[in-house]
C-alpha cells in the first residue's frame, strides 16, 4: 500500500531530511522512510537518541518540510501546519499567565472558533483528562503530570483526527510517567484519535502501541514493524505477558541493547 492508498490517515514514502551544517556539509537525519497509519491506529516509534524520531514527527506535523519523499494526511499533501493536526510535546509549553481552561482554550482564539461550542469540549475534556475542578489554577498550581494532562486537553479543544506526541512523558518521574500511559490509553480508548507517538521508552512504546515502529541509528529509517497484538483496555500487568516481553526483547535486539556490553554476541 503507498502513501496515498484509501483509508491511510497518514502515509510517508521515500521520506528524507537532510540538513546543511555551518562547515558546508550535509548531516542526513532521515532516509526513505515509509509510514502509514489507519485512521484510529495507535503508533509508537522508537529509536536511539539522535536518529530522528523528533524530526519525523515536525515533519508529520507540517513545521518541517522533508528533503524528499511525499507526506499525506488524510488523503492530502502535507504544506504546512494544519488545523486537523493535535501536537503535544515533551514539555507542556504551557503560559503560565494563563489558567489552566485558557492554555486549554489557546487553539479555539488562534483560529477564532466559536467560544460557546469549545467551551463545552472544554469541559468534557477537562473530565476525559481527569483535571474537573482545576480550570482556574495555573500551571505553577499542577504537578507535572497534570500540566501535560492540560496539554493533552489542548492538543483535543479543536477536535483534531490526529494527535502527534513527541516524547511526552519524557521528563517526569518513572511513577508518574507510568500512571500518565494508563492515563492516555483510557483517554485514546474514550476519543479515539489516530495517534503517532515517539518514545525512547521500549516498555511505554508496546504498552500504548498497536503497532511499534522501530528506527536504525542515524540516519533514521524504519528498520522493522512489530505488531503488537495485545488485548484492549490493558491494565500495567499485561507487562508481565510472554508475548510483551518478547516484543522487548526484539526491540532490544534491534536496537542493540545490552550487546556492546556483552561484546555484539
Amino acid at each position: 500500500m503507498t502513501a496515498t492508498a484509501a483509508g491511510c490517515t497518514i502515509g510517508l514514502r521515500g521520506v528524507g531530511k537532510s540538513f546543511a551544517r555551518r562547515d558546508g556539509t550535509t548531516l542526513a537525519a532521515l532516509s526513505a522512510v515509509d509510514l502509514e497509519a489507519a485512521p484510529r491506529e495507535f503508533i509508537t516509534i522508537v529509536g536511539p537518541s539522535g536518529c530522528g524520531k523528533s524530526t519525523l514527527l515536525k515533519i508529520l506535523a507540517g513545521l518541517t518540510t522533508p528533503s524528499s519523499g511525499e507526506v499525506m494526511l488524510n488523503g492530502e499533501p502535507v504544506r504546512g501546519p494544519r488545523r486537523d493536526v493535535g501536537i503535544v510535546f515533551q514539555s507542556p509549553v504551557l503560559l503560565p499567565w494563563r489558567t489552566a481552561l485558557q492554555n486549554v482554550m489557546l487553539p479555539i482564539t488562534i483560529y477564532r472558533q466559536p467560544q460557546a461550542p469549545a467551551l463545552r469540549r472544554a469541559a468534557e475534556l477537562f473530565e476525559l483528562v481527569g483535571l474537573t475542578g482545576f480550570e482556574d489554577n495555573y500551571p505553577f498550581e499542577l504537578s507535572g503530570g497534570m500540566q501535560q494532562r492540560v496539554a493533552i486537553a489542548r492538543a483535543l479543544i479543536h477536535a483534531p483526527g490526529t494527535l502527534l506526541m513527541d516524547e511526552p512523558f519524557g521528563a517526569l518521574d518513572a511513577l508518574t510517567r507510568q500512571m500518565m500511559n494508563i492515563e492516555l490509553t483510557r483517554i485514546w480508548d474514550a476519543d479515539r484519535k489516530t495517534v503517532v507517538l515517539i518514545t525512547h521508552d521500549i516498555a511505554e512504546s508496546i504498552f500504548l502501541a498497536d503497532r511499534v515502529l522501530v528506527m536504525s541509528a542515524r540516519p533514521g529509517r524504519i528498520v522493522e514493524t512489530i505488531e503488537v497484538g495485545l488485548p484492549r483496555p490493558r491494565h500495567i500487568s499485561v507487562m508481565s505477558d510472554p508475548r510483551f516481553t518478547a516484543h522487548v526483547a526484539r526491540i532490544q535486539h534491534l536496537l542493540g541493547v545490552g550487546e556492546a556490553a556483552s561484546g555484539g554476541h
